[in-house]
């Protein structure tokens, strides 16, 4: 038994990406797991499946960790925890080259998100950030408008990397066979406000976020921050959203409390990291003000000069959830910023303490959840006393809590249907004696 633990130490000794794996134990044997000193490994038990005899814990060096437990006293097997999916409906895998290497859109339900919409390249996505480089391949959603901060002109080109990988992870182009697949197929614009080395100024973020809003732009997407406040951003902020725009941040990766500006004022999504398994990334910053949690480790993504890399921080959290903005706008027009930030809050995964948490806020996004997939809203009906004369126009009102798709039918004999003027619905009435219909 005390091998046991042993064998748990010694497998978890390299830092990597965590992962889930479960361990099953042989009649009696599960309680060794009790006798291990986990505090000083690189391992956390998620879960005790006392009736199957079996644990699952997140363990860094998965390989290494599986082959070494396999071989231990008391275990009778070592696999994977693996991903099971409702059947009906089919995920949508891109058949972009390098996807398989992505595992944030997967773990955000936008592989079955995209089976109801992918984006739509009317939605602008503003990244602000050390620029972008448009001449990408897989940067075919990009869009003009956008400018350079640093150097006072038209051409946002990016002179670091920081900038383009953000833009992939949020709109790199998908199914064209090369690269990676961005979460939403949106317009990207580019405003300029850190330099070759990655820094900037408040006031010249807050000159792109007014920029940003006056020439189109629905989300904003800030994967950059400072610890202190700043006035010029925050009024910048507060106009951007008074306009209807979107504005999602990172919350720093500092590992500390609280989060960083602008991702801590009111009218900015603030966004944190998770790994793959869904635990907390050390590095992310927290706190009361955290909205929501993201893919933020190991992430691929495009970089300048047809390249692509592996980077990890709240920077790759933010464009994900700029990304499930840009699908929710796409698929709901007619949604308000605020409608569009209630949903992403209100359907996502919650993770760690039950409800709103510093260091999760609301949970981890979810594209499937969030454009309605996994759930159906019951409708409510109200009608007004009356009747309506045969050749009259009526109008019919529907309003909801939530943005959903309904046909709405009913199959008793003497209904019969009215369509309206603009053929955009049916309604399906009960003929009643004296030729009137309620």
């Amino acid at each position: 038994m005390i091998l046991t633990a042993f064998c748990i130490a010694s497998a978890s000794a390299d830092a990597g990406q965590h992962e889930r794996i479960v361990i099953g134990f042989r009649e009696g044997s599960m309680q060794a797991l009790g006798d291990a000193d986990l505090s000083s490994m690189d391992v956390q038990v998620v879960d005790e499946l006392t009736e199957l005899d079996a644990v699952v814990v997140s363990a860094s060096n998965p390989e290494r960790f599986m082959e070494e437990v396999s071989q231990c006293p008391g275990v009778r097997f070592v696999e994977r925890d693996i991903p099971i999916y409702a059947l009906g409906m089919p995920a949508h895998i891109p058949d972009d080259q390098r996807y398989a290497e992505q595992w944030g859109p997967g773990a955000i339900g936008a592989e079955y998100a995209w089976n109801i919409e992918r984006g739509e390249n009317r939605v602008i996505i503003a990244v602000i950030d050390t620029g972008v480089d448009y001449t990408h391949p897989d940067m075919g959603n990009y869009v003009a408008g956008g400018y350079d901060w640093i150097n006072n002109d038209g051409d946002p080109m990016d002179d670091h990397g920081h900038g383009t990988h953000c833009a992939g992870i949020v709109a790199a182009v998908s199914d064209n066979t090369r690269g990676i697949a961005g979460i939403a197929q949106a317009g990207i614009m580019a405003e300029k406000v850190l330099n070759f080395r990655g820094s900037g100024t408040s006031s010249l973020a807050a000159a792109a976020i007014r920029h940003a809003a006056d020439n189109g732009a629905d989300i904003i997407s800030m994967s950059l921050g400072a610890d202190e406040p700043s006035l010029i951003m925050e009024e910048a902020c507060r106009y951007a959203w008074e306009k209807g725009c979107i504005l999602v941040a990172a919350s720093g990766n500092n590992g500390s409390s609280p989060i960083n500006y602008p991702a801590a004022y009111n009218t900015v999504i603030a966004v944190g990291s998770v790994g793959r398994t869904g635990l907390w990334s050390s590095f992310s910053n927290y706190g009361t003000d955290l909205d929501l949690v993201a893919p933020g480790e190991s992430i691929l993504s495009t970089t300048p000069g047809n390249t692509y890399t592996f980077k990890s921080g709240t920077s790759m959290a933010c464009p994900h959830v700029s990304g499930v903005a840009a699908l929710l706008l796409s698929r709901y027009p007619g949604m308000s910023n605020l409608d569009v930030r209630e949903r992403l809050t209100g359907t996502a995964d919650d993770l760690g303490a039950p409800g709103r948490d510093a260091r999760y806020g609301y949970g981890r996004v979810n594209a499937f959840a969030a454009l309605g997939g996994g759930e159906v809203i019951p409708p409510t009906i109200e009608a007004d006393a009356g009747t309506v004369v045969r050749g009259e126009k009526i109008t019919l009102t529907l309003t909801g809590e939530g943005y959903r798709e309904y046909r709405i039918s009913i199959d008793d004999a003497g209904m019969y249907p009215i369509i309206d003027p603009d053929q955009q619905g049916i309604l399906w009435i009960n003929e009643s004696a004296g030729r009137n219909e309620t």
